[in-house]
């Protein structure tokens, strides 16, 4: 790709399915021709919420107080994603609306481990993901700041994607054989804030491997899916619901990628968005002399 770029044989590349690679990003990065935009997906860590421990949500707002975003993102993945600390992807509707997140806070980490009476050195647990990309990387850092800042041993446990796929559907099916807790992401089907939270994590819906449920939830995303007159209302009633997910760690939320593309700067009328490429105008697309 990148051979036929530099030849002039293509004029675009990369997408939001198949971004620029992170280590190449620097030797583009100040081309006039890359472009790089938050892109409308969340990496985060679920936990199965109807096992013990993590049906106790002290022991969930523990494991995320104990995560270090910033490092995460900006020391060890080199500033290629941007950290997170809510389930909406930023510039996605309703991400304007704002959420306060369980910030990274060791000493409330291990106050809340104390007080659901776990002893880290007897807690342990599996974190599993699918072998690909950067995930190896992201999930050796989880388990070092889980040792680091709670003092407990986290086992990893990596998975061929279709193997990882298959456990997550073992896990909604039966929790109780199912996966303790994983490391995965989700990316928009659509833009709007359903696609993230009713489709995720109302209660017993097909995606909501984890099996978190909250009455309060429910209800709000519910009355959001149904009332299609007035956005700015269904916007408020997601951001209710989302503050009370993050709160009780219905996901863990890590960071968002970018979307990260070279597109020549003779080309007109395209713009790049976190659903990838966007024609606002079609009469107005123009490419590059030939």
């Amino acid at each position: 790709g990148f051979q036929l770029y530099r030849t002039g044989a293509a004029d675009i590349l990369g997408s939001s399915q198949d971004p620029i690679p992170a280590a190449r990003v620097p030797e583009v990065s100040s081309s006039p021709d890359f472009r790089s935009t938050p892109a409308f997906n969340t990496r985060y860590v679920a936990f199965n919420n109807v096992i013990e421990p993590f049906n106790n949500v002290q022991v969930r707002q523990a494991l995320a107080h104990a995560i270090d975003r910033d490092t995460l993102a900006n020391a060890v993945l080199g500033g290629t994603v941007t950290p997170t600390d809510r389930i909406l992807p930023a510039g996605f509707p309703a991400s304007d609306l704002v959420i306060e997140g369980l910030a990274f806070d060791p000493a409330a980490a291990k106050d809340l481990l104390g007080k659901a009476g776990l002893d880290p050195s007897t807690f342990t647990f599996t974190l599993s993901y699918g072998v690909e990309g950067d995930n190896e990387r992201v999930v050796t850092v989880l388990q070092s700041m889980w040792q680091e800042n709670l003092g407990i041993k986290v086992e990893l446990e990596p998975l061929e994607l279709a193997t990882f796929s298959s456990r997550l559907n073992d896990t909604y099916l039966d929790p109780s054989k199912g996966l303790q807790s994983y490391y995965s992401i989700w990316g928009a089907d659509y833009p709007d804030p359903q696609n993230f939270l009713s489709l995720q994590l109302q209660t017993g819906v097909g995606n909501n491997n984890s099996h978190y449920s909250n009455k309060e939830f429910d209800a709000l995303t519910k009355e959001a899916d149904t009332s299609v007159e007035d956005f700015a209302q269904r916007a408020e009633l997601y951001n209710k619901a989302e503050q009370i997910a993050v709160n009780e760690v219905g996901w863990l939320p890590l960071f968002n990628a970018k979307v990260n593309v070279l597109v020549r700067e003779c080309i007109k009328g395209i713009e790049v968005t976190g659903m990838d490429y966007q024609f606002p105008d079609w009469s107005k697309l123009a490419g590059c002399p030939s």
